[in-house]
């Protein structure tokens, strides 16, 4: 049944809708709020049949932990399926769910009779329960697809493609993504330095030449996915364009026309109904994003207030030590590799301050005030910076932002590592899986930036819940005990 209805909600959705410059809601949001209203219905189904007398019911007894067990086993079953298949946009989320309301069906009836509940709970309550929970998904699943091909009509929901590369079968591939079963895709950019299909235009779409301006635009009209169409043959080329777009925070797909990918199954990803090689899935998306940004806010704004006094403390005591003020703003590299201004507690004399970060500091450093030692020893100087989480700038827990001239053994750290700019696709962080490794201060050697970003691509790539969790519980004895900083 989920499978048919999904053929209908493809068929619903017209493929021409045109993205809208504002208002764009992705598909894997739309999922999530989808499920919480599901959540919300059921748990308003499930409590008024627990309340409620039905035939066969014991005397006396009570129907509600049995309830609030089944929700609480949907709700596991359906957050768990979210966050595995969070980076894939599907469509058929109504299909999930009754799979998932099946299962915890049936977890609940095993759970209820080994704890001895069903021995007061009624069958007639249990079988209605469980078609009430099915009328509900129904319900609540008709009402979100006919959301859905409305925004999808207006253009405010769906994924933003761009190509990189055109040949005489671009058109075709337009085609393929626009015109597929499954989510609404619309091809909004196109760019080619060689452009080998000879054409201007497709689709009204004018086709650039410079591969900066082609990023610059991706960032203004917001595209979720870039595909990049070039022959294998051009590994050159492929690397050059990779290398620009992984410091965005953008999927990244290969479309080789010559390359069966069905047998692929692992590496393949669907645009619009097209087979792709994915290279880069965001990981950080939907609900999950919205709540890393609501934790580092929150977390922010409290230990701003809880800190308050001892950070007026620390800057007097930066203002008694030597003239100047108490902060010291730095020019760093954040999210989308776009420059914001971070904030520090000033550890050096105004005369001697680094703002590009051009020299190192090292041990006993004339430029290093006393009270700036103590600082910069027990990383207390990076304080203010829940000021820029504050204000989303930086998070908790993300790849620590880089002076635009740090340099490891006297070349900038792009030049050591090719993959540095990919650790620009997420905000900053105040603490990072680097840092909890032992990968913090000075970069003397290739090998100290290197080790650092290792691990910065891994903490994107590997990022959950969990680890930033786990990353934070580690960083106070890290930055307490550990050497290395000047």
């Amino acid at each position: 049944m989920g499978v048919i209805l999904d053929q209908q909600f493809a068929n619903e959705v017209p493929l021409n809708a045109e993205p809208a410059a504002e208002g764009h809601l992705s598909w894997n949001v739309a999922l999530d709020l989808w499920l919480v209203a599901e959540l919300v219905w059921l748990i308003a189904v499930v409590v008024v049949l627990a309340s409620t007398d039905l035939r066969g019911r014991l005397p006396g007894t009570s129907h509600l932990p049995i309830a609030a067990g089944w929700i609480v086993a949907f709700a596991l079953l359906s957050w768990y399926h979210r966050s595995i298949e969070a980076q894939v946009v599907r469509t058929d989320r109504l299909k999930q769910a009754f799979y998932d309301w099946t299962k915890a069906s049936i977890i609940t009836i095993i759970g209820g009779f080994m704890l001895g509940e069903l021995r007061v709970t009624s069958r007639v309550w249990v079988f209605a329960t469980f078609v009430a929970g099915v009328v509900t998904i129904t319900i609540i699943g008709a009402i979100a697809r006919h959301v859905i091909a409305e925004l999808s009509r207006k253009g405010s929901l769906g994924e933003r493609i761009a190509i990189y590369g055109c040949t005489e079968k671009t058109e075709a591939l337009i085609s393929l993504i626009e015109n597929g079963a499954g989510p609404v895709a619309k091809v909004l950019l196109m760019s080619d330095r060689r452009n080998r299909g000879g054409k201007t235009s497709y689709n009204g779409m004018v086709v650039g030449h410079d591969l900066e301006d082609f990023v610059t635009k991706i960032k203004a009209r917001k595209i979720d996915t870039v595909i990049i169409d070039l022959p294998w043959s051009a590994g050159s080329r492929i690397d050059d364009v990779v290398q620009c777009l992984e410091q965005i925070s953008v999927n990244i797909s290969m479309a080789p026309a010559t390359l069966d990918l069905e047998g692929a199954k692992q590496s393949v990803t669907y645009v619009g109904g097209r087979p792709t090689l994915s290279l880069y899935r965001r990981r950080m998306t939907g609900g999950q994003a919205i709540a890393k940004i609501a934790f580092d806010r929150t977390a922010a704004a409290i230990g701003l207030l809880i800190l308050a006094v001892p950070l007026l403390i620390v800057a007097l005591a930066v203002k008694t030590d030597s003239p100047g003020p108490a902060l010291f703003r730095q020019k760093r590299r954040g999210m989308n590799n776009e420059a914001f201004d971070m904030l520090k507690f000033r550890s050096m004399y105004v005369a001697s301050a680094d703002a590009n970060a051009d020299k190192l500091v090292s041990r006993n450093d004339s430029r290093v005030t006393k009270v700036g030692a103590f600082l910069r020893k027990t990383s207390i100087d990076e304080l203010p910076q829940l000021v820029n989480v504050l204000f989303g700038q930086m998070s908790l827990v993300g790849p620590r932002p880089h002076a635009y001239g740090a340099k490891a053994d006297e070349r900038l750290y792009e030049e050591v590592v090719k993959r540095y700019p990919a650790r620009h696709r997420v905000l900053p962080g105040i603490t990072g899986l680097a840092q909890v490794r032992g990968f913090r201060g000075n970069t003397e050697e290739e090998k100290d930036i290197v080790n650092r970003v290792e691990s910065d691509i891994e903490y994107i790539d590997r990022w959950t819940p969990a680890l930033d969790i786990q990353i934070i519980a580690r960083t106070a004895a890290v930055f307490l005990f550990q050497a290395g900083a000047y």
